[in-house]
């Protein structure tokens, strides 16, 4: 059992110095987020000597978990200095110095200053046989010293799996520096040494090159890794597309910032999409979303899309739902700053609405969207519609009990033919009104389900009856309720 917040505020101020040398044997009631949070960087560099250091200098060196994990609550700002300084304290002597440096495991060289942990990685990379580690301690000097290096490792390899593990070295380098001059350059030297690799290298340089983010904001010239997606296009592995919509979608901030042809870029993005699908996918609306071009990008495939051709109908409205429902929370998120929403949208949504081949989801889709962000057109479809939130039904509780008694057969409709972990809060608040008889009417409701509908083909319905009950009754009533516990047991 922990301490709460409160009693742990309470404990650190009657004497925090006991705390800090004797947190051990506090650790167990003490709650680590609100003690962590709680102390100073003065108070933190004293409990890692006196508590969380081991008294051994050689045990420190192996690694320590229990420190990574305090620290996580503390700026990484103040990491390196806490380290040294608390190091320096404990050991009497410098943590970058070499008789240390030659004893310390790799979690710790985060911590060094640049020029130790140079030359610890300089001494590993002495000591590798294995040509992997060798590219692994590479990978984390800068850019220009360990670039050439991995080069020449890799050109001398035989094994196409070794070359896989040192690409991926040469991607981690550019990331751990986050030193965008070298994307260029790595992508060039790719399709014009290696355009010919097995499938798994490109797979390992895809998925890679996905975690670039921000950095690709530097790149100011994106033929090579244009090139390189399009070797990926040609050998038909073009279907993973959420790791490459990852590095398009910087591509198009670029574009709508002015730094290269939009059209040039959207083309090649929407190509890109299509290479292995006859519709584009309704996930290529949000590609932007938290990007400041989102806005402009919305706007673009609103302008863009009725001038598309499409195989499939149900592509397209899929398209035109997630165009609407994006647009419709970046009005509501951004106040002053508005997306139009033309006319073939709302007809398009309205149609889909009045159809009877459109499936369910859409237009729940569709009507969640107006309910969360109205537009006049639409009330007419929402005025009848009794809302299916966790968060709507709480406050129709609370401020218009009566509407919930109403509409209880349709509650249960909702909640039991699916899980209904998410509507848990709505059942327990249920009890405190019973005295409009919105329990006892919800576990009638249940009863009937149990007692009339036993084969239930809803692969929740049964236990979810069973559950809402528990919830509903008091324990005393439950556990004397034999249709109840009969059923529930065949439920589960």
């Amino acid at each position: 059992m922990h301490l709460g917040r409160r009693p742990t505020k309470k404990l650190l101020k009657a004497d925090a110095d006991k705390i800090l040398e004797k947190y051990r044997d506090y650790s167990r009631i003490l709650a680590d987020k609100t003690f962590f949070k709680r102390l100073s960087l003065g108070q933190f560099k004293k409990l890692l000597v006196a508590s969380l250091f081991p008294s051994k200098m050689s045990e420190f060196c192996s690694g320590s978990r229990e420190v990574e994990r305090a620290l996580k609550f503390v700026k990484e700002v103040h990491h390196s200095n806490l380290i040294l300084s608390a190091f320096k304290e404990k050991y009497k002597v410098d943590m970058s110095s070499d008789e240390v440096l030659h004893e310390l495991d790799e979690s710790w060289i985060k911590y060094l200053p640049v020029d130790a942990k140079h030359k610890w990685l300089e001494n590993k990379i002495s000591e590798a046989t294995d040509v992997t580690d060798q590219a692994s301690f590479l990978s984390k000097l800068p850019v220009s010293n360990c670039m050439p290096k991995l080069k020449k490792l890799i050109q001398s390899q035989s094994d196409p799996k070794v070359r896989t593990a040192i690409v991926r070295c040469m991607f981690d380098t550019i990331k751990i520096n986050e030193d965008s001059s070298g994307i260029k350059d790595l992508f060039a030297y790719l399709v014009k040494r290696f355009r010919n690799e097995i499938p798994q290298f490109r797979d390992a340089v895809r998925s890679k090159m996905s975690k670039f983010e921000n950095l690709y904001l530097g790149v100011d010239d994106w033929t090579p890794i244009d090139d390189f997606i399009n070797i990926i296009k040609l050998n038909g592995e073009a279907s993973y597309k959420n790791d490459l919509r990852l590095v398009f979608k910087y591509q198009i901030q670029n574009a709508f910032s002015g730094n290269a042809d939009l059209e040039v870029v959207m083309k090649n993005y929407l190509e890109f999409e299509m290479c292995e699908s006859s519709d584009l996918s309704s996930d290529v609306v949000s590609v932007c979303q938290d990007l400041p071009c989102h806005k402009p990008y919305l706007e673009w495939l609103i302008r863009e899309t009725p001038k598309m051709k499409w195989t499939e109908q149900n592509s397209k409205l899929d398209f035109s739902i997630e165009i609407f429902v994006s647009s419709s929370k970046y009005n509501k998120d951004q106040e002053g700053d508005l997306i139009e929403i033309p006319d073939w949208i709302l007809d398009c949504m309205e149609s889909a609405l009045n159809s009877e081949n459109t499936a369910k989801w859409k237009k729940d889709s569709i009507l969640r969207t107006i309910e969360k962000y109205p537009i006049p057109r639409f009330q007419k479809y929402i005025s009848n519609r009794f809302p299916d939130s966790v968060v709507e039904l709480c406050r129709l509780l609370r401020q218009e009990p009566d509407t919930i008694l109403q509409h209880i057969q349709k509650i249960v409709e909702t909640t039991l033919a699916s899980s209904h972990e998410s509507y848990r809060d709505f059942f327990k608040k249920c009890r405190m009104y019973d005295s409009f008889g919105i329990a006892s009417e919800l576990t009638n409701q249940c009863h009937k389900i149990l007692v009339n509908d036993p084969d239930s083909t809803s692969i929740y319905k049964q236990s979810n009856a069973v559950r809402v009950m528990a919830l509903l009754l008091h324990p005393e009533e439950y556990c004397e309720s034999d249709f109840a516990v009969c059923t529930g047991r065949k439920a589960y």
